[in-house]
């Protein structure tokens, strides 16, 4: 027991350094973000993923490109998610606009963009696979435009892969 005991003191008295191995992801649309950036700041100069919502409107995607503006000139390496909306699905212009509004303020600030957020909740817009490739048509002439900025998607959540694999296919 003594030398057991021993052995599991020395691991707690390790230090895990989770340097690039960690991030932090900024909601600017449904709360508050001076309250957040305190924290950021004391986790240092780490990645941070930004969301840019179909359905916030233009007033506050101009808040959230402020928000990334002034992270990227404090060096933070930058993820952007853009969400649709069953809108984006339904009126494919408007999604449209929203991405040649939104990919050419992004170029040279971020790493990546994701495209198709929570694939396999249909809260957020995508009944059915269709609808997600719907959403990618406007990004093929954006990226050809864009091609230093790397698109990726679709995220799912609860651990449900076979839906990013239906997306893929």
């Amino acid at each position: 027991w003594k030398e057991y005991r021993g052995q599991l003191e020395r691991a707690f008295q390790q230090k895990v350094h989770l340097g690039g191995r960690i991030g932090m992801a900024l909601e600017s649309a449904d709360l508050e973000i001076a309250p957040q950036l305190p924290w950021l700041e004391r986790l240092g100069n780490i990645p941070v993923l930004l969301r840019f919502g179909h359905h916030q409107g233009r007033e506050q995607w101009e808040k959230t490109l402020d928000l990334l503006e002034e992270l990227h000139v404090k060096g933070h390496t930058i993820m952007v998610a853009v969400m649709q909306d069953r809108r984006a699905v339904l009126e494919p212009e408007s999604w449209r606009e929203f991405l040649r509004f939104l990919i050419p303020r992004l170029s040279g600030k971020v790493t990546m963009v994701e495209v198709g957020r929570v694939l396999n909740r249909v809260k957020w817009g995508l009944h059915q696979l269709k609808d997600y490739a719907a959403l990618l048509e406007p990004l093929a002439e954006l990226q050809r435009q864009h091609s230093e900025i790397s698109f990726s998607g679709p995220s799912c959540i609860d651990f449900e892969f076979q839906y990013v694999v239906g997306a893929l296919d």
